[in-house]
């Protein structure tokens, strides 16, 4: 894990996926990608970790992501996948999602079975709960860009 040098801000409307996170384990929310690719254009394709809020919502959420071209399903199609850390009960489709991310995981990469990646999944979301828990990211969740009404 690394933090990066400065938050990167990401702001959209939620758009459906392909729909294979939830059947996973890991139902995620997938940003319209070619308006925000140009502000990831410096970084590598992988796994990140921040927080996220939902419109107005009250809740600041510890979130994972994934945003390039996903090597395993053999995406063409670069994608900005934030899977929230929280159970929700509904979709929130065409909602407004703001991303702050603080931290990289690992690179996107191609697994040998559904399993070993749903392992790495798991292991992501666990990564990126214990990293949001030091100081240094704690200070993410009161961050103008996420805290500010819209």
């Amino acid at each position: 894990m690394t933090s990066l040098e400065k938050p990167i801000f990401l702001e959209g409307t939620v758009v459906h996926g392909y729909g294979r996170g939830k059947k996973i384990n890991c139902p995620t929310a997938n940003l319209n990608s070619p308006s925000l690719e140009e502000k990831l254009k410096d970084l590598e394709n992988g796994v990140y970790f921040g927080w996220a809020r939902i419109n107005n919502d009250e809740n600041i959420y510890k979130m994972v992501m994934s945003f390039g071209y996903n090597v395993y399903f053999g995406n063409k199609q670069f994608t900005i996948e934030a899977h929230l850390l929280h159970n929700f009960e509904s979709d929130f489709y065409d909602q407004n999602l703001r991303l702050l991310v603080n931290g990289y995981i690992r690179p996107m990469l191609n697994f040998d079975s559904l399993e070993k990646l749903l392992k790495a999944i798991e292991n992501d979301k666990s990564i990126a709960k214990i990293e949001l828990e030091k100081e240094q990211f704690l200070k993410g969740q009161k961050n103008e860009f996420i805290t500010k009404q819209i």
